[in-house]
């Protein structure tokens, strides 16, 4: 699916648990470090993937307008962090997607 308006098709977003099924994975480690990571190293969803795309774009326009909302309304929600889950030099968001999602489109 596609985000609203856009021409490029992003595919689906890779989603934790299913890798976990199809490679064997075993339990994710939770270590409650707090670092800063490049938005490029962010690759998937721990449990949204029907909300967004490997792009990061919602697939919904009530999620669109919400994150349009957020964007506008409050810049400062940018500087919150968010929680990933670290697979090798991957990382999988947990909580933080609208905020992932503006971080890619801002830049």
């Amino acid at each position: 699916m596609r985000f609203l308006g856009t021409d490029r098709d992003c595919g689906p977003i890779l989603e934790l648990a299913q890798l976990q099924r199809q490679l064997k994975l075993g339990a994710p480690v939770t270590d409650g470090i707090v670092e800063t990571i490049a938005v490029a190293q962010i690759v998937g969803t721990a449990h949204r993937a029907g909300d967004f795309d490997a792009c990061f774009k919602p697939l919904h326009a009530t999620l669109k307008k919400r994150i349009e909302e957020i964007q506008h309304a409050a810049p400062s929600a940018m500087d919150e962090p968010i929680d990933v889950i670290r697979v090798d030099r991957a990382y999988f968001v947990s909580d933080g997607h609208k905020r992932v999602a503006i971080a890619r489109t801002t830049g």
